[in-house]
């Protein structure tokens, strides 16, 4: 009973961090939405850019939960094992059909022990768990990329500007309708500007990348769990 509360502790560890994350992201959303008048520029954005961040955020966020849950069935996993391994010896353990990482782990480190070999701990964590940390990085690459949206979105709304005022000046005297769509076509490339550049900034310079830090802690624990078991036993 002792072992199952220790797994289980170890393993929610990561989605407490991660769920906590989620709602810190929806209560910034929720203040964004009721602050600024989010939702409605969304809806009007003709320049399709934050639909665009938004969408990329989205993935990225579906991928970092998607991730955290493999890292904890591989937890939950390795520390089954590793109780497995301490009371009846690592050559004992029975892994017919390894199909996660830890289970291809620890049959290399049984295979090795049967040869009497020095098994290269470090080489094999890099090789098992590479996986997940070549997803966790596409995650913070997703990050970088609503940035670098953020900064295209506050081109493309200068720019907006510049024609809105362009027109308004060319339309100044003698035709008020014109001046007056010519305004308000500034005025919409300054909404733009602002919130492309807030959402760039919000989702992927903080929540997205706190997301990516819980996923690499979710990891770098699971590598030192298995370090430790493959050291001790």
């Amino acid at each position: 009973m002792r072992r199952k509360m220790i797994i289980q502790e170890n393993a929610a560890r990561t989605l407490i961090l991660w769920m906590i994350w989620a709602a810190v992201a929806v209560a910034v959303h929720v203040a964004m939405y009721i602050d600024l008048d989010l939702w409605e520029y969304v809806q009007q954005d003709q320049s399709r850019v934050t639909w665009i961040t938004y969408g990329l955020f989205l993935l990225g966020v579906l991928l970092s939960f998607g991730l955290m849950i493999r890292v904890i069935i591989e937890s939950i996993r390795a520390k089954k094992l590793g109780y497995l391994a301490r009371d009846h010896g690592l050559i004992d353990l029975a892994i017919e059909h390894p199909s996660q990482a830890v289970e291809r782990f620890f049959l290399s480190l049984k295979e090795l022990a049967v040869k009497n070999d020095e098994p290269d701990v470090e080489a094999l964590l890099d090789i098992e768990l590479a996986p997940y940390r070549r997803l966790s990085h596409a995650i913070d690459v997703f990050g970088n990329i609503l940035i670098t949206l953020g900064l295209i979105g506050t081109v493309v709304g200068l720019i907006t500007i510049l024609a809105g005022l362009t027109t308004s000046m060319n339309a100044l005297g003698h035709d008020q309708e014109k001046l007056l769509g010519g305004i308000r076509h500034a005025m919409g490339g300054m909404g733009t500007s602002f919130y492309a550049t807030l959402l760039g900034s919000v989702l992927g310079g903080l929540l997205l990348r706190v997301f990516v830090w819980i996923n690499e802690h979710g990891i770098e624990e699971l590598a030192e769990n298995l370090k430790k078991i493959s050291m001790v036993y």
